[in-house]
Formats: structure tokens, sequence, C-alpha cells
């Protein structure tokens, strides 16, 4: 039938690509009438309510399209222009909450590709429905050309979605999002390293240990490995001379992380050098002014 009808277009196909003739040649106006002739040719004119509503976009109608998108849809509520058409609208008019839900649609009756993941992830998080995120996850494993950008954007996900459900106090599924996190970021020494502090905060050393494998032989002299592997041997060791060294060979490399301060006032407490713990945190307040609260609450 497809085939048929490139050979053979009926009236109504014809009058949609005069009408996308003058779209392209941007005389909207023509091309309206032809899209709204179109719509008297068919049963479910379900294209020319497509078409109409890009020429009404062209025209700046926003109102107008929205309604076209939306009749085009009435027809067939699964038509992928109309949907698509209706979701970059949304976008544009800053209407997350009613972009997701279209998004949503979109991806749960066509193949996930990488731009519409990336999308799907980003509104969820805008949305705040962080429990879609695994599920998207899963979407993710399924791709199998994956950018750089894609894994980003998936880990941070992941991440964000372990910290929700860390708020609220479910850290079993806070760790198996972490832990997915990190087998998804192997070699990104930034993602990694954000997972081994979570997992570090949490006192789970062992998967903190099992991440830090994960970083690239290559990485062993970047600062989100350094960083890392400091984290852990924070966390076990109890000598705080040893580990208040460690922080100065890094400073010394101009390596400079919140973590890094925070460690080091606990430290210096240990040691009773208060006056040095108070000046390091009003140095860290400075550098990083909305962590001031974090700071303080090395010294308790």
């Amino acid at each position: 039938k497809t085939v048929h009808e490139k050979i053979y277009p009926s009236e109504y196909l014809k009058t949609i690509q005069e009408g996308k003739k003058y779209l392209r040649a941007s005389d909207p106006d023509a091309a309206l009438e032809q899209f709204n002739k179109a719509r008297t040719l068919n049963e479910k004119p379900t294209l020319a309510y497509f078409y109409k509503g890009q020429a009404e976009l062209y025209k700046q109608m926003m109102k107008q399209a929205e309604t076209s998108f939306q009749e085009g849809l009435k027809l067939n509520d699964i038509h992928y222009r109309c949907l698509t058409g209706m979701f970059d609208l949304l976008i544009s008019q800053n209407k997350t909450s009613e972009a997701y839900a279209i998004a949503k649609k979109i991806s749960s009756v066509f193949p996930s590709n990488p731009k519409r993941l990336t999308q799907l992830i980003g509104l969820s998080i805008q949305t705040g429905h962080f429990e879609d995120i695994e599920s998207y996850y899963e979407a993710f494993k399924g791709i199998d050309t994956r950018s750089n950008d894609l894994i980003k954007t998936v880990c941070a996900g992941l991440i964000i979605s372990a910290k929700h459900a860390l708020n609220k106090k479910n850290t079993q599924l806070a760790t198996d999002l972490l832990k997915k996190a990190a087998i998804s970021a192997s070699g990104t020494g930034t993602i990694l390293k954000e997972i081994v502090l979570i997992f570090c905060e949490l006192g789970l050393v062992q998967d903190a240990l099992a991440t830090l494998k994960r970083f690239s032989a290559e990485s062993g002299f970047e600062p989100a490995y350094l960083i890392s592997r400091l984290a852990v041997k924070n966390l076990e060791e109890k000598d705080a001379y040893l580990i208040l060294n460690e922080i100065q060979s890094l400073e010394k490399k101009s390596v400079k992380e919140p973590c890094l301060y925070f460690w080091k006032i606990k430290r210096l407490i240990q040691i009773e050098k208060n006056e040095e713990a108070m000046d390091a945190v009003r140095e860290a307040s400075q550098i990083w002014p909305d962590r001031a609260g974090y700071f303080e609450g090395a010294t308790k």
C-alpha cells in the first residue's frame, strides 16, 4: 500500500505535497490553504493536521498549531509526527510537565533513540519523576551506539535519582542506582569520583573500592582518581597526620574540592588544632559560599 501510494499518490497526498512545496518556499499562507483543502479529502486527515500545525508554527500561531496537533491526535493518538510536533511546541513554551507526558508516550510506543532518551532523562529530573530514571537506563542498555554525552546524561540521571532515594531513606535503591551508574561510567573519572564519594559518605567501603577499580589505567595521576582513592583511605585510616599530609600533597597540585576541606577540618579537629580548623572553614566558605553549612558541619 505504501509503495502504491508513492507511485500513484491520492488527491489527498498530492494536496499535502503541494502544501509542503509552498512551506519550503516560505509561503505559509498558500501552504495553509492546501493543508486545509487536504483535510476535506480524507476520512482521517491526521497528516494534514500535522502539516497545518507546521505552517501555523511558521507564522508563530502557537495556539492554532497546538489545536492542529491535538486534532490530529484525536484521529490517531500515536501519530508520531503529531506527537513530536506537540512535544517541540510544548518545549518551546517551557511547558515541561506537559512535554514530559508526551515524551513518555512517544517512548512507550516507538523505539528509543539517543536524542529522545537524553530529553526524557532531562525532563524527568526537571519534573521530579526520579522514579522513571531506572526504566530509561534499561532503554539505554538496548542502544548499540552510545555517545559520551549520552553516557554522561544517563549516569547523571542515575546519580540524581540515587540522591533522591537517599533523601527518602531508601539506601538500598540508592546503592543499586549508583552501582548501575558506575558500570556505565567505567573510565569516566568525574562521574566515578562522585559515586565513590557518595559510597564513602554512606560508609560503604566495599562498594567504594569496587567503583575505584573502574577507573582507567591512565587515570592514576588524575585528580578525580587521587581524590577518590583518598576518600576510601580517609574512611579507614585512623592516623590524622597521614591524611592531612595527603591532603596537603593534593593542595600543592592545585587540586581543590569541597570534600578535601571537609576531611581537613575533621582531621584538624581530631588532633585538637581547632584554630587551624576554623581557618579552613572560613577559607572553604569563601571559595564555596553555598556550602558554608557543609564545612561548619565538619567541626561537630
